[in-house]
């Protein structure tokens, strides 16, 4: 865990967990990496490493195998349930590099445009000086890329919906078995952004961190949801430090955004409902237009002709 809230270390770039069923399952792979260049998606199953049945294994385990010395490989069997097909893969590791905030950039008049690929250390950083780079241009609406964002650090997710939130909103609540792990987390930011719409694009691969930003800013009604629905992962970990310096990790809670909604095992449904198509281009597969992307630009504009119509 201390590895990955950093922002480098050696493995295929995959973010994983074990499914109700008790798979290993990929929440999302990460942007730049061997398994981006792989093209595996959220929801493939991973039921071998190296030849071994993940049957049972522990994220842990799991984790250890996967991860290894730069330029060694690692041979994976997929079952991709949408595709009802199971394959093998050989992917190198790597350096990861996380790159949290990938994109800034103008992609209409007056819409701008940031992709988060996970919530780490340096995302607020990051994320105000892009915004910062797009507002002088006089944005009218952002789009806000989650898509195959992981989730991360629960602390950054809280700092980044607050940057979009009035002071005094409630962002995220916890709720657990005991008194204790009840929580309640308020935007506190003296100046928040506030004067354009947002359109947060999420998918199957958005989990967590992501999907807290996205359900505090859709039930403040700042932001509309677009895309498909979100992974589902709500649940609070603490790290508990052990005198010999190892460490136990224990579920101690769940999330729920501001109106009450779980997280967890259930995930966000957007309000627009729009599908990722992969198209090739130049032997590659990769979204080849984004018409998620388009439809978010077309949805803002609609929202700035209806508040000018007021």
């Amino acid at each position: 865990m201390q590895v990955e809230t950093k922002v480098e270390f050696g493995g295929v770039g995959l973010e994983i967990s074990i499914s109700k069923d008790g798979l290993l399952t990929v929440i999302a792979p990460i942007d730049d990496t061997p398994a981006s260049a792989a093209n595996l998606k959220p929801n493939d199953k991973i039921v071998k490493i190296d030849g071994q049945t993940t049957r049972g294994i522990s994220l842990h385990e799991a984790v250890k195998r996967l991860r290894g010395r730069p330029g060694t490989k690692v041979g994976l069997t997929i079952l991709r349930d949408t595709e009802n097909r199971m394959f093998d893969v050989s992917l190198t590791r790597a350096v990861v590099k996380i790159r949290s905030v990938k994109e800034a950039r103008m992609v209409a008049d007056k819409v701008g445009y940031i992709r988060i690929t996970e919530f780490q250390d340096n995302t607020p950083r990051d994320l105000k000086k892009a915004l910062e780079t797009l507002e002088p241009a006089g944005i009218d609406g952002l789009i806000l890329d989650l898509r195959n964002n992981p989730g991360g650090l629960l602390d950054v997710a809280i700092e980044v919906a607050e940057m979009f939130l009035p002071k005094g909103k409630l962002i995220l609540t916890t709720k657990g078995r005991i008194k204790s792990q009840n929580l309640e987390f308020i935007s506190k930011t003296d100046h928040p952004r506030v004067a354009y719409p947002i359109v947060i694009l999420v998918n199957g691969g958005s989990a967590s961190a992501s999907e807290i930003v996205a359900g505090a800013l859709r039930d403040h009604r700042r932001g509309i949801l677009m895309g498909a629905k979100t992974f589902g992962k709500g649940s609070v970990q603490t790290v508990i430090p052990l005198k010999d310096g190892s460490a136990i990790r224990l579920t101690t809670s769940l999330y729920y955004t501001p109106s009450g909604q779980s997280i967890h095992g259930e995930g966000l449904q957007p309000d627009v409902i729009v599908e990722e198509k992969e198209e090739k281009e130049e032997g590659q597969e990769k979204p080849f237009p984004d018409p998620v992307i388009f439809r978010a630009i077309d949805l803002l504009k609609g929202l700035k002709v209806y508040e000018t119509s007021q």
